[in-house]
């Protein structure tokens, strides 16, 4: 299990099938390229703190001040962003979905309209609309970045808030510094809270990453992060909510205390050994991902004219725009009928049916199968195959 830039040795062998939900609920033949985790270990550090841990007694956990998590986090942003948080506006959570419902509950009032670019994980406009808001989609198209007049004209009398996913998905865009700039300048302007959903920060491919909070100011950001993604954790949970404000971020706390689990100790283990490690596991598995995005950017879209994409720059998916083949044709249906090929329909994110994300977080020799499998069906709904470059 896991790529050869990940695998170690010794590592034992398990069947996909029995640890990996999508595997399990997938039929014998099809592979499962629709859920954003990877089929790969974990860092050796992560591995080691854990097993180290439960030889221990595992009582309630420690409070968030007395946490090495939150030590670790601190340092953290100092030194890979030249940013100051403070350790008490960092709450440790079981899960940043519910952390995040009931924090935008406690900070936005019903109805209260908050602005997120789209295309669009789901869960990010089902977040918005659990607090009891009501979510706008501003288009994100990630070639040309944020268009600033678009987002001010989404603006209107009752918006409160602004929701960014940064990296985005399902488009992989990483939003930079001016980007982020403009996004806070129209906040200030309007009096609008900002939540940024970083969760990704830690899979970007190509050039850098700067979280919203250090180019804040001052000005109020709600920050959702935490190791899931990144260190393939999604089946451990653990994340943590950051608001640079204290005021803010003690009506939270005191809001959520009986609807939102802290952090768990074992969740805590983990994410101490992530945040004080800046390991080669890590880097590997970039240039591992990377690989796998380029041989898709290559083999697939780059293979059959009508198709195309925005090369992420982050995350671990593909989102593949069907060039109106077939109108209303939806291709995810299509790839897992004939293919075998399970990927997410581009209406999942509020996108147009014949768009779709897949994927990349598995073995080499999975896409490889994959697109193998996808390129013929793609063909016979009408897309031409340019022969491919080099041997799949």
């Amino acid at each position: 299990m896991g790529g050869p830039a990940v695998r170690r040795e010794n590592e034992p062998k398990v069947s996909l099938r029995q640890v990996s939900g999508r595997w399990q609920s997938a039929a014998p033949d099809e592979i499962p390229l629709h859920v954003a985790d990877m089929d790969f270990m974990t860092s050796p550090e992560v591995t080691a703190a854990l097993g180290a841990r439960v030889r221990r007694p595992l009582p309630y956990p420690e409070q968030d001040g007395d946490s090495a998590a939150v030590a670790c986090l601190v340092d953290r942003y100092r030194l890979r962003y030249g940013t100051a948080v403070d350790a008490e506006d960092i709450w440790l959570v079981a899960g940043i979905v519910s952390a995040s419902t009931a924090a935008m509950a406690e900070l936005f009032a019903p109805h209260d309209e908050v602005l997120y670019f789209a295309p669009s994980y789901h869960v990010v406009p089902g977040t918005i609309a659990a607090a009891g808001c009501r979510p706008v989609p501003v288009p994100l198209d990630p070639e040309r970045g944020l268009d600033p007049a678009a987002l001010r004209a989404a603006v209107g009398p009752a918006t409160r808030g602004i929701y960014l996913c940064n990296p985005h998905n399902p488009t992989g865009h990483v939003f930079g510094r001016a980007e982020l700039a403009e996004l806070l300048t129209v906040a200030e302007d309007h009096g609008l809270l900002c939540v940024s959903n970083e969760i990704y920060a830690d899979l970007v491919f190509d050039g850098s990453f700067t979280p919203l909070v250090a180019e804040a100011r001052g000005r109020p950001v709600m920050t959702l992060n935490g190791p899931t993604k990144a260190f393939n954790l999604s089946g451990l949970g653990g994340g943590y909510v950051h608001i640079n404000d204290s005021g803010r971020m003690a009506r939270v706390r005191l809001a959520a205390r009986y609807r939102v689990a802290p952090a768990r100790t074992l969740q805590r283990t983990a994410m101490a050994a992530v945040y004080s490690a800046d390991d080669d596991w890590w880097r590997d598995l970039l240039a591992y991902l990377r690989g796998n995005r380029d041989l898709l950017v290559r083999e697939l879209v780059g293979a059959l004219p009508g198709l195309a994409c925005h090369v992420p720059r982050a995350g671990l998916f593909l989102w593949v725009r069907g060039g109106g083949l077939g109108a209303g044709m939806s291709l995810a249906a299509l790839l897992r009928e004939r293919a075998h090929v399970r990927v997410n329909c581009g209406t999942e994110f509020g996108g147009a049916p014949d768009c779709f994300r897949v994927t990349f977080g598995s073995d080499r020799a999975v896409v490889r199968e994959a697109i193998r499998r996808m390129r013929p069906a793609l063909a016979a709904a009408g897309h031409r195959v340019l022969p491919p470059r080099r041997s799949l």
